[in-house]
């Protein structure tokens, strides 16, 4: 059986550290809690954490602050950034710096979880990939040796051209900048939101499976059922930020049994 993903909160509220620890504790994870970002700091030299929730603002060493030292410490670690004051320049810095994501308190259990699986998941394949590159390098260094060229591999030197914002209808997509804009306008936007959105722009305006967005969006593979729901649920918050009127949208539409599209002009 394999062993509970351990998970740090860290929070300087103990109500909220008390609350995400029973929460994940009958989640089935193992959790530790920390009140400062100096208190993380301590945990992460004693022990290694699959995941941290951290909160943004805490007094003494704030949240980026920390996550900036979890990054260098433990690179393998997945963050989560809690935060009661969301911003688009706090989000795109914690982005930049290799978070996960951000939840804007107040975050319903479903949210946090949801986050939690999807950032857990995003781990693992990245753990399976280092380790498939390590095994290659291996075979390649085993063959070599038998060739009597153990020399090291010398990868061609390739240069990847900067891209180019996507501008389809009101939205505009940077990726290089990770930022999305409709009608001129930045869009606070988490970064599964962006990706779904950004997925449906390059798409437009080709209908894009439940499937399509799960692998495309958040990188892995789903059942059609799993995908159905996890979308779905992302979906609906994204309407809720780009829609005049999300209970009827009018860019991003349902293609009943088949998955959404973007209503351009």
């Amino acid at each position: 059986m394999a062993e509970p993903a351990a998970i740090l909160v860290v929070d300087d509220e103990a109500g909220v550290r008390h609350a995400l620890e029973r929460a994940l504790g009958k989640a089935g994870y193992e959790v530790t809690t920390a009140a400062s970002g100096e208190d993380a700091l301590r945990q992460i030299q004693l022990f290694t954490f699959d995941l941290a929730l951290i909160d943004l603002k805490m007094p003494g060493m704030g949240g980026l602050a920390f996550l900036r030292e979890l990054r260098q410490r433990s690179p393998q670690t997945v963050a989560i950034i809690l935060t009661a004051h969301a911003t688009l320049d706090s989000a795109i810095q914690a982005l930049r710096l290799g978070a996960h994501d951000y939840l804007l308190k107040p975050f319903s259990l479903d949210d946090l979880l949801r986050s939690v699986r999807e950032g857990l998941g995003k781990r693992q394949r990245e753990i399976r990939v280092n380790t498939l590159i390590r095994q290659l390098e291996r075979d390649v260094a085993t063959l070599r040796a038998l060739q009597g060229d153990a020399g090291p591999l010398t990868p061609a030197e390739t240069v990847s051209p900067q891209p180019r914002p996507l501008e389809v209808g009101p939205f505009r997509i940077d990726r290089d900048q990770y930022r999305a804009f409709m009608h001129g306008r930045p869009l606070d936007l988490t970064p599964t939101e962006f990706e779904i959105l950004a997925c449906l722009v390059e798409r437009a305006p080709a209908v894009v499976s439940p499937q399509e967005l799960v692998r495309d969006a958040l990188g892995y593979r789903a059942e059609p059922y799993e995908a159905r729901d996890l979308i779905k649920w992302h979906i609906h918050h994204l309407r809720k930020k780009v829609e005049p009127d999300p209970a009827t949208p009018q860019y991003i539409v349902t293609v009943r049994g088949v998955g959404y599209t973007l209503a351009i002009e």
